[in-house]
């Protein structure tokens, strides 16, 4: 959806659409409130807070497949995602 299709449907300006995307500007709760509405969005999700449904069930489905592996299987899994894990972490 295009700026200026998507400030319209929010009843807010291009302008402000812009600077908020660019992240030039801080918006308020009740912009914040309007962009939420006009995505069909959780205001979680956008903030960051929560994975997406897709996101937790990819990550659902991955684990039951891991569950049904055999023991010494579960475990290298395990280990090699822990590995995976502390070298992102470190990175940061």
């Amino acid at each position: 959806m295009s700026q200026e299709a998507f400030a319209e449907k929010a009843g807010i300006s291009v302008n402000t659409v812009s600077r908020v995307e660019g992240g030039q500007t801080a918006m308020s709760i009740e912009i914040f409130k309007r962009m939420v509405e006009t995505l069909d969005a959780d205001a979680n999700e956008l903030l960051g807070e929560r994975a997406s449904v897709d996101e937790q069930s990819r990550m659902r489905n991955t684990f039951l497949r891991v569950r049904h592996l055999k023991k010494k299987d579960q475990e290298l899994i395990l280990r090699t995602l822990s590995v995976l894990l502390d070298g992102l972490q470190s990175r940061e």
